[in-house]
């Protein structure tokens, strides 16, 4: 479940030992997690995506949290690891491909295998900043070429996928390898005091509101 939105675990997924209680366990080539749409999980003016992972590689990369058909035209958002441990938030202002968007990537790679992370991306349409978090402290995150200022962010109607993306055949795309938990979304951008307590709490879970 996100908040009271439940998933569904696909193709075998499984649970491992997470930082709190169970995490999910994806393959990296089949498993995912689908929350189907709903009222609760738009995010149109400012967003929030953050959670702990801990990939099995970082070979190819994988995706956490998304809500992205570039098939049906239904691009809102995604946020994943890229190949050699870096971290890309991407999100659409209107759901196609050839729609105004806007991404960044961290310079560095916060994310290891086989290392837990609390990994968090944030923005705010009222300021067209785009903030990406590991462990609680702020990694640089220039934004990727292509990238425009958004107005507000396509509120999609593609279910919410843990583990995976829809790509433009439809195909499911971006298998992430090893554990996710405690992913939250929320409609607001935390500040990064939020996000610094988030991860600060660990096991202890996030005590914090407003999340999905």
């Amino acid at each position: 479940a996100v908040g009271s939105n439940h998933g569904s675990a696909k193709n075998g997924t499984g649970y491992g030992t997470g930082i709190v209680g169970h995490a999910f366990d994806f393959d990296g080539s089949n498993g995912y997690v689908e929350i189907p749409d709903a009222p609760s999980l738009a995010a149109t003016s400012a967003i929030t995506v953050e959670g702990w992972i801990r990939p099995d590689n970082v070979d190819s990369g994988g995706q956490i949290l998304t809500q992205y058909d570039s098939s049906t035209d239904q691009i809102g958002w995604g946020f994943g690891v890229l190949s050699g441990g870096a971290l890309r938030f991407t999100l659409s202002e209107g759901g196609a491909p050839e729609d105004t968007y806007i991404y960044a990537d961290t310079s560095s790679s916060p994310v290891s295998a086989g290392v837990w992370t609390h990994v968090a991306a944030t923005f705010d349409a009222a300021t067209d900043e785009i903030h990406v978090y590991a462990n609680g402290v702020e990694v640089a995150a220039p934004q990727g070429g292509g990238s425009m200022s958004l107005a507000s962010i396509f509120d999609s109607s593609a279910p919410v996928l843990i583990g995976a993306v829809r790509d433009v055949t439809g195909n499911l795309a971006g298998h992430f390898p090893g554990l996710i938990d405690e992913v939250s979304l929320y409609n607001r951008a935390l500040s990064a005091s939020e996000i610094a307590a988030i991860h600060a709490a660990g096991g202890a879970g996030k005590g914090l509101s407003g999340g999905t």
